[in-house]
């Protein structure tokens, strides 16, 4: 007797393809879909200062994320005031910037490193 190959299944078909669009439209971000974790996954593949991993239950709040990064990263800090010093501006726009993406980042509960959902 021959043995017979079960029908392969095609999970999350929906959720796969929107990630594939947004691979598509944000080239300098990896976008997947975790079917294990349901979750959307983007990873900075341009020059960050830290490790840029975003995650989000659905594509909008993702592509949300996303550019709330890029703006940050990329938009120039407020312009010095006279009683501010160009360097302090840069460190309070450094520090906001950092403390924005900690919270996007990580799940509640989870700090960074500590394992938490490992994704796909």
């Amino acid at each position: 007797m021959t043995p017979t190959l079960a029908p392969r299944r095609s999970w999350d078909r929906r959720a796969r393809a929107e990630a594939e669009q947004l691979d598509r439209e944000w080239k300098d971000w990896a976008v997947f879909y975790g079917t294990h974790s349901r979750l959307f996954y983007a990873i900075a593949a341009w020059p960050v200062p830290g490790p840029e991993i975003l995650r989000a239950s659905t594509a909008d709040d993702l592509e949300a994320q996303m550019y709330e990064v890029v703006m940050a990263l990329t938009v120039q800090p407020e312009a010095a005031t006279a009683h501010t010093s160009p360097e302090r501006a840069r460190r309070r726009s450094r520090s906001r910037a950092d403390d924005s993406r900690e919270r996007r980042c990580e799940p509640s509960g989870t700090a960074r490193g500590t394992g938490g959902d490992r994704g796909p």
